[in-house]
């Protein structure tokens, strides 16, 4: 796989098991599955950005990125139970 980094976190994608196709503007908010509306993430970002509309997903990784800063190459993810 080529070098690719999430559009939300910044940061590389390693694998293909580890990405997902994100809507920008969620369908649930009137977004279509146009390729203009479609971006790359890593799975658990998709997790996280959730519903939010690309504003707020802008300002919720903004905060997690200078607030709790992720180390190059490693992902913060939920610990498995």
């Amino acid at each position: 796989m080529k070098t690719k980094t999430c559009a939300l976190c910044h940061q590389e994608i390693v694998s293909y098991e580890d990405c997902s196709v994100d809507h920008i503007v969620p369908k649930s908010l009137g977004g279509s599955d146009h390729g203009n509306n479609l971006q790359i993430t890593h799975t658990w970002c998709n997790h996280l950005k959730d519903n939010l509309s690309p504003w707020q997903a802008k300002i919720f990784f903004f905060i997690n990125r200078y607030f709790f800063p992720i180390k190059k190459g490693k992902l913060s993810r939920r610990p498995k139970s």
